[in-house]
């Protein structure tokens, strides 16, 4: 995004406008991780009605959508100094978001590879039961992350939406 702007109160603006759209509610955001989650297996008959899971793959795809100022050339070094630690910030945050995704993604191996027992249908059913709780489970998570920082995040997204704050 090209943030033509030379003060706080612009590039602020800049951000609501031209920041991504959520997927989830459609409303902008500053910054986003996106990611799309597939899980899949590879059943092994263990003999008459009984089956086990002995390799499983997850496929993460993920995408760190951050704002970047183009525009930097300017003499004011507060306002560079200001960008620079919100990049940091949001840099963060975001990273966070994506640890948690691929925690849930291992989470999803090591509970699935090695179950065994009944027909293979029977166990991929089972399976793809247990992926799903611990992909809901990664969704209230990312949920709790944000709310976790609640204090920080705040000071971060106020300071760059300029909520009730005047600029430096």
């Amino acid at each position: 995004m090209r943030l033509p702007s030379s003060t706080i109160a612009e590039l602020r603006a800049q951000l609501r406008a031209h920041g991504p759209v959520s997927l989830n509610d459609g409303r902008r955001a500053i910054a986003q991780n996106r990611f799309n989650m597939r899980w899949r297996w590879q059943y092994h008959s263990t003999g008459v009605g009984g089956c086990e899971i002995p390799r499983v793959n997850v496929r993460v795809d993920m995408a760190l959508i951050y704002p970047r100022w183009l525009d930097r050339d300017t003499t004011d070094t507060a306002l560079v100094a200001w960008w620079n630690r919100q990049e940091a910030r949001l840099k963060e945050h975001e990273e966070g978001h994506g640890i948690i995704t691929l925690d849930a993604a291992e989470r999803i191996v090591k509970t699935i590879r090695g179950m065994s027992g009944g027909s293979c249908d029977a166990l991929g059913i089972r399976a793809n039961g247990i992926a799903r709780r611990i992909f809901d489970d990664l969704r209230a998570r990312q949920r709790q992350f944000d709310a976790s920082n609640t204090a920080g995040q705040r000071a971060m997204v106020d300071s760059i939406r300029g909520s009730a704050r005047k600029d430096p």
